[in-house]
């Protein structure tokens, strides 16, 4: 576990500045940006896409974005700090054989589904937009919702599990 994280620290400090130069200059040109691979966790790779519809929900939920390179750098290199963190909790996580329910999983969709549904007035406004924030389809978003569920509620065990085990404290209110 601690050869991962200090392997993902590294591969993620050498590998986001140049991948995501690149994205300047990717977004001018005619052809699609080819995805890379930006950090490892274990043997998980971080994609530079995994990064950028994190960045793509930061701006869609209206927090400000930098305007110099040296806060758009710092920006892009929090925001994958966090999802290798994450990664690195999902996989302790299944390390320790913890597990959630589908049908947790699919309560927890369902229930953010129709709250995100409900925010638009037509179902061809609801599309439109998810086709905006790159989901072709209903059923892509919800199989991305389903995912994002899992691996949150498997963190939320992990944290459940390593407080009643007295690894770490429970957090002060």
């Amino acid at each position: 576990m601690r050869h991962s994280l200090m392997f993902a620290a590294v591969a993620a400090t050498v590998l986001t500045a140049p991948l995501f130069a690149q994205q300047s200059s990717s977004d001018g040109g005619g052809s699609p940006p080819v995805d890379g691979v930006v950090a490892v966790v274990g043997t998980t790779p971080i994609l530079r896409s995994d990064v950028e519809e994190r960045l793509a929900q930061a701006r869609a939920s209206g927090q400000k974005m930098p305007e110099d390179s040296a806060g758009q750098q710092a920006m892009l290199k929090s925001i994958l700090d966090a999802i290798i963190d994450e990664e690195l909790l999902v996989q302790k996580a299944k390390d320790e054989k913890i597990e959630v329910s589908d049908n947790d999983i699919n309560a927890d969709v369902d229930k953010r589904m129709q709250t995100i549904r409900t925010r638009f007035t037509t179902e061809k406004e609801f599309r439109d937009e998810l086709k905006k924030s790159g989901f072709g389809t209903v059923d892509e978003f919800r199989r991305w919702l389903t995912d994002q569920s899992r691996r949150s509620q498997l963190q939320q065990k992990l944290f459940e599990k390593l407080r009643s085990d007295g690894k770490i404290a429970p957090a002060a209110v």
